[in-house]
């Protein structure tokens, strides 16, 4: 596999190269944007990884003009949190994927080897771009710091033409087929859901085992509320920030409804399209396990934003 490694510091140039010399790696290293673009023509990378914060030229600039040569150009960024409003931009432009620093090797390696980045980059950037408004968010309710860890992400709408089981991100095909899809939930969990219509009609449901839910809470700051209101908001939290981005990168004028709770007299209508993201809540290095699935009787079509 053949990397670009686009940074104006020498030291990260070889700490990746460092990073990826027992792996099978052909790497080329450019110091600037200008730089990445004439040596991505002759070089041909299968991936390259672009700093977004360089003189001259910074990584968003540098990005789009590589899009304009290769459209299946597949580009991650690399960035520090303060930064995150700019990759939030890489995303929707159409990077893969974006890798936070300081980084390890196995991150590096996963996050340049994983498909899903490279298959599914719509998928993916909207659920990156909302794990981290949620991770914002979160930090707010909770006394200690709060990490929002992307596991898997697993959708009927689109095959997937490989998969690696050596990794722990990967995206999946639950069906291939039309049939309607119910919704359905562990007896142990407790799930809301907020219905939306407009262009599209749809549901953003999300759930949690109900054990987890109530050790949860009680680090954060509902914990004094009652217990079914903090859950309720904790979840209308989760779903509206869905919605946001959701609307945001596809374009679709949607009205959503009230955040209600689930149960097995809810009377719901069934959906051909269905993704599903399952990620982890971690505060004080506890996982709280969670997934949220997107709804819809049709096909989300996403834009991406310039």
């Amino acid at each position: 596999m053949k990397v670009l490694v686009v940074d104006d510091s020498i030291a990260i140039q070889q700490i990746i190269k460092d990073q990826l010399s027992n792996e099978n790696f052909d790497i080329e290293t450019a110091d600037n944007g200008a730089e990445a673009l004439a040596k991505y023509a002759k070089f041909r990378p299968d991936v390259v990884t672009l700093d977004v914060t360089m003189p001259l030229m910074d990584g968003y600039e540098a990005l789009s003009k590589i899009l304009n040569f290769d459209k299946n150009a597949k580009v991650i960024m690399l960035t520090t949190l303060e930064n995150w409003s700019l990759i939030e931009r890489c995303l929707a432009r159409g990077a893969v994927g974006y890798i936070s620093k300081p980084f390890g090797r196995e991150e590096l390696i996963n996050t340049i080897q994983d498909p899903w980045h490279y298959e599914h980059k719509n998928i993916v950037t909207l659920f990156s771009i909302t794990c981290n408004k949620l991770q914002n968010s979160l930090q707010k309710i909770f006394s200690s710091d709060v990490n929002i860890v992307l596991n898997k992400i697993e959708t009927s709408d689109q095959q997937v033409k490989s998969q690696s089981t050596d990794i722990l991100s990967t995206i999946i095909a639950v069906s291939g087929t039309q049939e309607k899809t119910e919704i359905k939930i562990p007896s142990t969990s407790i799930g809301f859901i907020n219905e939306f219509t407009g262009q599209i009609h749809g549901l953003i449901f999300s759930h949690m085992n109900q054990e987890y839910i109530k050790k949860l809470l009680t680090k954060s700051s509902f914990g004094d509320i009652n217990k079914s209101d903090a859950t309720k908001e904790f979840f209308h939290i989760i779903n509206t920030k869905f919605f946001s981005t959701m609307c945001d990168i596809t374009g679709h004028i949607l009205n959503a409804e009230v955040t209600q709770q689930y149960d097995d007299s809810t009377k719901l209508d069934s959906f051909q399209h269905v993704i599903k993201g399952k990620y982890d809540i971690v505060v004080n290095g506890i996982h709280f396990p969670m997934e949220t699935q997107l709804l819809s009787n049709a096909h989300l079509t996403y834009t991406r934003r310039m």
